[in-house]
């Protein structure tokens, strides 16, 4: 009976280990920014990284914006709205699937976004 209970118990533990370890491997940012001048730089590194996503966007709104997003890993996604006077912007892609679905609205100048897979 003791054993049965045992092994039990670990495997039980063991599923809910497992379970935290899936979870935890994502690395996910959403964010809805406002106001002018934005001089943002992210990295993400590991596996599922996502800005945005289908349900969630990332939004950044404003003038003069500078942004930078690095992913490193596997199934790497930007799912995002950028709209302002100006934007530029190095958007780099290390890992198997990456996806990108994105809007720029620029209003009256220019946009650059260099974008390396």
């Amino acid at each position: 009976m003791e054993i049965t209970k045992f092994l039990k118990t670990n495997a039980l533990v063991g599923v809910i280990i497992l379970g935290f370890s899936t979870l935890l491997s994502a690395n996910e940012i959403y964010i809805t920014q406002i106001g002018d001048s934005l001089d943002l730089d992210i990295t993400q590194d590991g596996k599922d990284n996502e800005f945005g996503d289908s349900t969630t966007d990332a939004g950044l709104y404003g003038d003069n914006m500078v942004f930078s997003i690095t992913q490193t890993g596997d199934t790497n996604t930007i799912d995002a709205i950028i709209a302002g006077d100006s934007y530029t912007g190095t958007w780099v892609f290390t890992g198997d699937s990456t996806t990108l679905t994105y809007n720029v609205i620029v209003r009256q100048q220019l946009a650059v976004a260099i974008v390396t897979l």
